[in-house]
């Protein structure tokens, strides 16, 4: 019910531009639009526990 009603784009606004809850671009597709990318591709790594590999 929390998520439902309150007013954020999701991660770090990740959303997709027609998605977003206000007018402003996403953050990667600012950076992207900017050309700070080498190649229009990223990614998140994950991990369960700090001491993991």
């Amino acid at each position: 019910v929390a998520f439902a009603a309150a007013r954020f784009d999701g991660v770090l606004g990740l959303a997709f531009p027609g998605a977003a809850a206000g007018p402003a671009r996403p953050v990667f597709d600012s950076m992207m639009a900017q050309r700070l990318f080498q190649h229009n591709v990223f990614s998140f790594r994950l991990r369960r526990y700090p001491t993991a590999p």
